[in-house]
C-alpha cells in the first residue's frame, strides 16, 4: 500500500551494506485508544442514474495505479484526469471508464458484485465510490479536508486511511467512520502497509529515530508491539508487508542519501534476510506473494526470490520509457506486479513482461464497405468492422502485400482499390477482399500520393492532386484501369481535383474539375474524356470545401462583410448558401441531398435547404462517413461512432480495437479524450 511520501529519482549501482543505528530507549507511553463514532455524523451518500458501460483505452500516459488487496482488479487514471477499471488483468476484459475527481492518490477494493473507488483529491479531501461492474457509479460521498487525508490502504475490513492530525479512521465504502485511532503525542504516521486484518505502520517520533508498529484492523483498531528492525528507517520512500505477515520490505537510504535499496526482513526473527542494489531512480517495493518482492514501477522491474538460500536482487527488465509520467506506478498481490507504460498495464513476473491494452485506438485510415461496414487500417493491419463496430476480420497487410496503407476506395463486390507505399515508392493496386490478396498492380514507383475517389454508376476513378491528374475507367473483368483523360499541374501553385459524379443526379455531368490558386476555378463536364469542353464553370474567389455526387460543389467565400461563408453551386450557378459557425469541414451524402457539417465540438446535419436538421455533441471529428446502409460513421483520433441520419442518435461507438496481452508495447495513445467518453446514453 502506498502513502503520499515525495519519492526520490534512482538507476544502478553496487551495494553497500545498510546503515545501522542504535536504538535510543523512549519513554514510556501511554496506548492511544480506539475511539468509537457516532452514527449521527455518518455521511449521506449521493446517488448516481446509471448510464451505459462504456469500454476504452486511456487518452493519455497512465500516471498512477491501484490495485485490490487480492491483485485482481486494477483502478488506473491517466495525465488528462481520466480513470479506468480493469476487472481482469488476463485480457479477457476491456478496461470501463470511471468517472473520478482529480486524484493525488487512489485506491479501490472488491465489495461482492460492486468495488470500492477512493480518491484522495488535491486539496486532501475523500471521495468514495460505488462502482459497478460496469465501471458506474451507483453512489458516493465526500469527505472535506478538515482536517486533510494525508495518505490511505484499502484493506479487507474498509478503508484506513489517516490524517494531517494524526488520526486514523477506518472508513465504510459509503465514507462513514467505524472507529478511529490516533498516534500518540509527537508522533506521526509516515507510511502503512497492510496485509490481511494485519497492518505495520512507520512512526515518526519527535526527537528519536522513526520506528515501525503493529496495527490490528478487526474486530477493532488497536495498536500492537513496536517491531526492532536492525536498520534506520529515516530515509525510507516505501514499505510492503507480505500476505502472511511474516515478511517486511523497505526501500531505505544506502550510504548515499541520493539512493535507495530494497530491504527485505523476517518480522519474527528482526534481522534482514535479502539486501538489494542501491538505484537513483524512483522505485516502489511489494510482494507478490509471501515469497517473492518486485521493485520498480517507473522504468523497470527487478525481483527477489526468498526462497533460494542467498536471496539477490535480479537485474532490471526494462519496460519502456514512462513517457510523461514522473514517478513510480507500481501495485503487487496476486502472483503478479503491475505496472504502467504509456496506455497500457504492465503485467509482470519473473518469467516475463506482459502489456495490457489496445492495438488501435485511433484509425490511420477508414474506408465505407458493403452491408453497412467498414475496413479501417493501422500502419500493418486491415480490419473490417460491423455495425456495431467490433471486428468481423483482421488481415496483416504484409499478408496481403500492401504494407503501408494510405487510402483505400470500395469498387463493389469484393474489389478495392488501394494506394499504399512510402514517399517515392507509392504504388496503386487492386485488392480483393474475400480473399485478401492484391489482384494486380496498376501503377507502380509513383514519387506522391493522390487523392481516389470513385463514382460506381459510371465505374469512372480519379486520381487527382499529383503531378499528373488522371480520369479512368475501371474493368472489373481485366482487372485494370484505363486511362480516358488526364491534365498535367499547371504550376508547383496550383493543384487540380478531379470528381467522378452519377450523371442520373447531376443532370448529366460525369466529372467536375476543380482548379485551385489563389482563386478557384469550377468546371462541371458531361464527357469526362473532354477535359476541355465544360458544360458550365465558375470562378470563385475562395477555397473548394467539398463536392457530391448529385454535382453540387461547396466553397468557402468571403460576403460583403469580409467574413467567410458556405455557398453551393451547381451547373455555374450558386444555388444556396449553408449557415457555419466558423470553421467547419463537410461531408456530403452521396445522392446529394443533406450534408453533415462537422466543427470543433459537434455534428450537424443540413437538409437539401441549408436547415440544420439536428446536432451531436461530438468533438474532434476527423471524418463523417456516409455508410453503405445509409448510416454517419463519425472517426476521431479517439474512436469511431454511428449515428441514425434520421435523429442523430448513437446507435454504436468503439474507442479500440484489438485488445488483449502482449508480448510488446501497444502504440501510444491519442492524447485525445476518447469519443466514447463524449457520450452519455
Amino acid at each position: 500500500m502506498r502513502s503520499l511520501v515525495a519519492l526520490a529519482t534512482m538507476a544502478a549501482c553496487s551495494a553497500p551494506a545498510p546503515a545501522r543505528v542504535a536504538k535510543p530507549v523512549a519513554p514510556p507511553e501511554v496506548a492511544a485508544p480506539t475511539s468509537a463514532v457516532s452514527p449521527a455524523a455518518a455521511p449521506i451518500p449521493t446517488v448516481h442514474t446509471k448510464r451505459d458501460a462504456i469500454e476504452a483505452p486511456h487518452a493519455g500516459a497512465i500516471q498512477s495505479i491501484a490495485l485490490s488487496p487480492d491483485g485482481s482488479v486494477a483502478l488506473s487514471t491517466d495525465e488528462l484526469g481520466g480513470a479506468r477499471l480493469w476487472l481482469a488483468l488476463d485480457g479477457s476484459q476491456e478496461p470501463r471508464i470511471v468517472e473520478l475527481p482529480a486524484s493525488r492518490a487512489i485506491a479501490i477494493g472488491k465489495r461482492g458484485d460492486w468495488f470500492s473507488a477512493v480518491v484522495i483529491d488535491e486539496v486532501g479531501g475523500l471521495y468514495l465510490a460505488k462502482i459497478d461492474t460496469s465501471g458506474r457509479t451507483l453512489s458516493h460521498t465526500t469527505l472535506a479536508a478538515d482536517p486533510a487525508y494525508t495518505g490511505m490502504a484499502m484493506t479487507t475490513v474498509g478503508l484506513l486511511a489517516w490524517r494531517a492530525d494524526q488520526t486514523l479512521v477506518l472508513l465504510d465504502a459509503d465514507g462513514a467512520a467505524t472507529q478511529q485511532i490516533a498516534t500518540s503525542q509527537g508522533q506521526r504516521v509516515v507510511d502503512i502497509a497492510v496485509a490481511g486484518s494485519r497492518a505495520v505502520v512507520v512512526i515518526e517520533r519527535a526527537g528519536l529515530p522513526r520506528r515501525a508498529r503493529w496495527l490490528k484492523l478487526e474486530p477493532k483498531l488497536e495498536w500492537g508491539a513496536w517491531i526492532d528492525l536492525d536498520t534506520d528507517f529515516g530515509g525510507m520512500t516505501d514499505v510492503a508487508l507480505s500476505p502472511k505477515a511474516t515478511r517486511l520490505a523497505l526501500m531505505v537510504s544506502g550510504k548515499n542519501a541520493a539512493q535507495k535499496m530494497p530491504l527485505v526482513f523476517d518480522v519474527a526473527k528482526k534481522k534482514p534476510i535479502a539486501t538489494g542494489t542501491p538505484v537513483n531512480v524512483t522505485a516502489e517495493i511489494g510482494f507478490v506473494d509471501d515469497d517473492i518482492v518486485a521493485i520498480g514501477g517507473f522504468d523497470g522491474i527487478s525481483w527477489i526470490d526468498l526462497r533460494v538460500a542467498k536471496p539477490a536482487q535480479s537485474v532490471f527488465e526494462p519496460m519502456g520509457t514512462p513517457g510523461t509520467r514522473q514517478r513510480a506506478a507500481l501495485g503487487t498481490g496476486g502472483g503478479h506486479a503491475v505496472s504502467a507504460i504509456n496506455g497500457d498495464l504492465v503485467i509482470a513476473t519473473p518469467a516475463g513482461l506482459q502489456f495490457l491494452g489496445y492495438e488501435m485506438v485511433a484509425p490511420r485510415m477508414a474506408e465505407v464497405g458493403p452491408n453497412g461496414e467498414l475496413i479501417v487500417a493501422t500502419t500493418d493491419t486491415l480490419m473490417w468492422l460491423d455495425k456495431d463496430l467490433r471486428v468481423t476480420r483482421s488481415l496483416p497487410a504484409a499478408t496481403a502485400n500492401v504494407a503501408g496503407i494510405i487510402e483505400m476506395r470500395w469498387l463493389g463486390d469484393n474489389d478495392w482499390l488501394v494506394e499504399s507505399g512510402a514517399s517515392g515508392r507509392i504504388e496503386l493496386s487492386l485488392f480483393d477482399a474475400t480473399k485478401g490478396v492484391k489482384t494486380s498492380v496498376l501503377r507502380s514507383a509513383l514519387r506522391e500520393t493522390q487523392v481516389l475517389n470513385y463514382e460506381p454508376s459510371t465505374k469512372l476513378a480519379t486520381l487527382s492532386f499529383g503531378q499528373t491528374s488522371e480520369v479512368v475507367r475501371f474493368d472489373r473483368a481485366g482487372h485494370k484501369l484505363d486511362r480516358i483523360a488526364s491534365v498535367a499541374k499547371p504550376s508547383p501553385y496550383e493543384q487540380v481535383l478531379l470528381v467522378p459524379v452519377a450523371p442520373k443526379l447531376a443532370r448529366g455531368t460525369q466529372l467536375i474539375q476543380i482548379s485551385m490558386r489563389d482563386k478557384s476555378t469550377i468546371k462541371w463536364l458531361r464527357d469526362a474524356r473532354a477535359l476541355d469542353k465544360p458544360s458550365a464553370s465558375v470562378v470563385v474567389d475562395g477555397p473548394f470545401a467539398a463536392a457530391d455526387a448529385a454535382g453540387n460543389v461547396y466553397m468557402w467565400r468571403p460576403n460583403t462583410g469580409g467574413q467567410l461563408e458556405l455557398v453551393v453551386y451547381a451547373d455555374g450557378k450558386q444555388i444556396r448558401t449553408l449557415p457555419n459557425t466558423g470553421p467547419v469541414s463537410l461531408w456530403p451524402e452521396p445522392a446529394g441531398a443533406r450534408v453533415a457539417q462537422a466543427s470543433q465540438t459537434a455534428i450537424t446535419l443540413l437538409d437539401g435547404a441549408g436547415k440544420a436538421v439536428w446536432t451531436q455533441p461530438l468533438a474532434t471529428t476527423q471524418e463523417a462517413l456516409w455508410t453503405s446502409d445509409g448510416a454517419i460513421a463519425i472517426t476521431s483520433a479517439g474512436g469511431i461512432a454511428r449515428l441514425d441520419p434520421a435523429t442523430g442518435a448513437i446507435t454504436s461507438a468503439r474507442c479500440g480495437w484489438k485488445f488483449g496481452l502482449a508480448p510488446k508495447l501497444h502504440p501510444l495513445p491519442p492524447r485525445i479524450e476518447p469519443l466514447c467518453a463524449q457520450i452519455r446514453r
